[in-house]
């Protein structure tokens, strides 16, 4: 993922750990089942830093069917 952030920050001075667990975060939290978000308690230390952040699942597109 780290690799892929690079491509986007052309900023020498960003710290991409913290660039990498931000957006892992973000991504737990716009998980299209509610019960695979994370409580806001445990989004806040992911975000500090003080709780590990688990890679989140690959998105899934959903099929329309008309």
């Amino acid at each position: 993922m780290a690799g892929e952030l690079e491509k986007l920050v052309e900023d020498e001075n960003v710290d991409f750990v913290t660039l990498e667990r931000t957006v892992k975060v973000g991504l737990w939290c716009i998980q299209e089942d509610p019960a695979l978000r994370p409580l806001m308690k445990n989004v806040i230390l992911m975000l500090e830093g003080t709780m590990d952040v688990p890679v989140p699942p690959s998105p899934v597109r959903s099929l329309v069917v008309s």
